[in-house]
């Protein structure tokens, strides 16, 4: 996977990340396949909290968390599908330049199916890391 940091003509930053297709086994395709994503500078949560001396003052750690929080909401009731993460943890908290938290790796995420006679998950298979 190559990933890119590109700037578009209104002035935002973007991540783009490039799926490697050479393994024609996994995906047969003649073009080019790629997710453009909003670009985090911060980083990780995970890279913050584990340096020696982390600078987060606590209003920014419960913002941090309430960010997350409001996803997580949002995954789970913010529309018909219910949305399980499955792989929430601290390298998949992504901080913007403000230090607002965006959740990632939803790559192994699950959907809740509900009909009136059962309920099943289903895999929602997203390649984005």
């Amino acid at each position: 996977m190559v990933v890119k940091i590109e700037t578009l003509s209104s002035g935002t930053e973007v991540a783009v990340k490039v799926l490697d297709l050479e393994n024609e086994e996994v995906c047969n395709s003649d073009y080019l396949r790629a997710f453009v994503l909003q670009f985090v500078p911060k980083g990780s949560l995970e890279n913050w909290m584990c340096r020696e001396y982390c600078h987060l003052n606590l209003l920014i750690r419960v913002t941090i968390m309430l960010d997350v929080a409001m996803t997580i909401e949002y995954l789970h009731h913010g529309h018909n599908t219910l949305i399980v993460h499955c792989d929430l943890k601290l390298a998949n908290v992504l901080l913007d330049e403000e230090m607002a938290a965006h959740v990632g790796d939803f790559g192994i995420s699950k959907t809740l199916v509900v009909s009136k006679s059962m309920a099943y998950v289903e895999t929602l298979a997203l390649l984005v890391t």
